[in-house]
């Protein structure tokens, strides 16, 4: 019978660190136990152990400072991928402030992808909106924003720094989103996006795009791309059984 290997592979002992955390009930920036400690609970080695932290740092569950030990970070804001609320009510709800620079809001013609996923034509305007998105002070998220102007006349003069787009939809044009499509890949950070989002360029971040539909219509009036840190946000999409029939 082979010997049983006593040194627990890293993704173990990752798990581990993280069900200490949650079982410890150890909050944003408390530090961790020492990794003497950590070694001696679990009868492992430093080489395991700091390979572990390595990947709960990667993945931002932990970080560390120099000299001084490992801390627990800040939690990752969750987005389901299946709730269409506007993202001011999704960070209120898990206790972050969200605050907005708009970086562009103008009527621009519609190339072959807009108008592709718009279903309007070639050369239509619709309102380009670009705006940079701080979770807790961080830049977290590039969103692009292109909404029919058929039916949202005068929509680029609004202001997106104080206002919410869903909120101004439905407030303003009675466009309310009830239903939509997206879909979430990994992409690498351009120069530009690195500036804004102040990580380097060459980062892996998430890039979400899809398009919304209103109560009632059969046209998508919103086509949307973001460009997500992958340190800051994580998703989630809850999984339904297919009814038989």
């Amino acid at each position: 019978m082979p010997k049983k290997n006593s040194i627990r592979p890293k993704d173990e002992i990752a798990e581990m660190v993280e069900a200490y955390i949650e079982e410890n009930e150890l909050k944003e920036n408390e530090k961790l136990p020492s990794e003497r400690f950590l070694c001696e609970k679990w009868g492992i080695n430093r080489t395991t152990l700091r390979n572990a932290l390595a990947r709960l740092i990667k993945e931002g569950v932990v970080y560390s400072v120099r000299g001084i030990g490992y801390f627990v970070a800040e939690k990752k804001l969750i987005r389901n991928l299946q709730d269409l609320r506007p993202l001011v009510e999704i960070v209120k709800e898990q206790g972050k402030e969200l605050t907005t620079v708009v970086l562009s809001s103008h009527l621009v013609e519609a190339d072959e992808s807009i108008a592709k996923r718009l279903e309007i034509q070639i050369g239509e305007k619709v309102m380009e909106l670009i705006r940079l998105r701080y979770l807790n002070g961080t830049p977290s998220l590039l969103e692009y924003s292109y909404i029919n102007q058929s039916f949202t006349k005068g929509i680029e003069d609004c202001d997106f720094n104080t206002n919410s787009l869903y909120d101004t939809l439905e407030r303003v044009y009675q466009i309310k989103p009830s239903a939509g499509s997206q879909k979430v890949s990994i992409s690498y950070a351009t120069d530009n996006e690195s500036k804004l989002l102040q990580i380097p360029e060459g980062t892996p971040i998430f890039f979400l795009r899809g398009v919304t539909y209103s109560e009632g219509e059969q046209h998508p009036f919103e086509y949307f791309k973001s460009i997500i840190r992958s340190d800051n946000v994580k998703f989630f999409s809850t999984l339904r059984r297919k009814e038989e029939f």
